[in-house]
């Protein structure tokens, strides 16, 4: 039996998967960045890039987050116990 978790990522992938089919085809501009010029891309191609790259920011800010906190724990004197 499938969990709640599990069917809300069934959904969530299965909404994904529709936008993306149903908006392949929509005619878009070439991209323009400085002095690049970018052939066509879908913009559900974009719009999950745009995710994707957010999502590894995310994570590697937490990353550098999580370890510059460890390692100032790990030099901070160990406290004395009060008794």
């Amino acid at each position: 039996m499938l969990s709640a978790k599990w069917i809300g990522i069934l959904l969530v992938v299965a909404a994904l998967a529709l936008f993306a089919y149903q908006n392949w085809n929509y005619p878009a501009p070439p991209i323009r960045f400085l002095i690049f010029t970018f052939p066509p891309i879908p913009h559900s191609m974009i719009i999950y890039s745009c995710l994707v790259i957010g999502f590894v920011a995310g994570w590697m800010a937490h990353l550098l987050k999580t370890r510059k906190s460890s390692k100032t724990q790990a030099a901070a004197p160990p406290s004395k116990p009060e008794g």
